[in-house]
């Protein structure tokens, strides 16, 4: 499949946003990766941009608060799956960018990023996903619906790695 427009643009606010982070917060951040629906091609999804920041420590909200005044305004309201991690957005001209700041060592950082590369992988579990969140921006489910459904999206999936890492 050819890279649609949509994707370059969004790949390049992706490249943009966390250059414009690592310009605040470089000596904090470990990793940086783009994550959640628009970060696949073959997604072909719009939206929101997420960015999973991994920090060499613990310390989120100093540094939310030491950047705040730079246009990063942190998030209320989030998914029971970020409720102990500091999630800033940042208006990238067309496109939203979320920041998730968590600890590099952080158990729930692996099961982000093994569900990233399954999903990549898998059609299956990108079909599934992709799915979920058309009904989402189609308004057919509602933003708990959306985030029960995707926890139980995760769940298959990492239960499915952990049946063939035991193999």
């Amino acid at each position: 499949m050819e890279k649609n427009n949509d994707y370059i643009k969004i790949t390049e606010h992706y490249v943009e946003a966390s250059l414009r982070i690592l310009n605040y917060l470089r000596s904090s951040v470990k990793e940086i990766h783009h994550i959640g629906s628009t970060s696949d091609v073959f997604m072909d999804m719009t939206g929101d941009i997420d960015v999973l920041v991994l920090l060499k420590n613990g310390k989120g909200y100093a540094l939310a608060e030491a950047i705040a005044e730079e246009g990063f305004t942190p998030v209320r309201n989030l998914p029971e799956i970020f409720s102990e991690e500091v999630v800033l957005e940042h208006d990238n001209g067309d496109r939203k960018v979320k920041f998730i700041l968590m600890h590099h060592a952080s158990e729930k950082k692996d099961a982000i990023l093994r569900c990233k590369k399954m999903i990549g992988e898998d059609k299956m579990h990108r079909r599934r996903f992709k799915q979920l969140k058309k009904a989402l921006n189609n308004h057919e489910i509602t933003d708990t619906e959306y985030e029960r459904e995707k926890a139980l999206l995760f769940n298959d999936i990492l239960n499915g790695q952990e049946e063939l890492d035991n193999v």
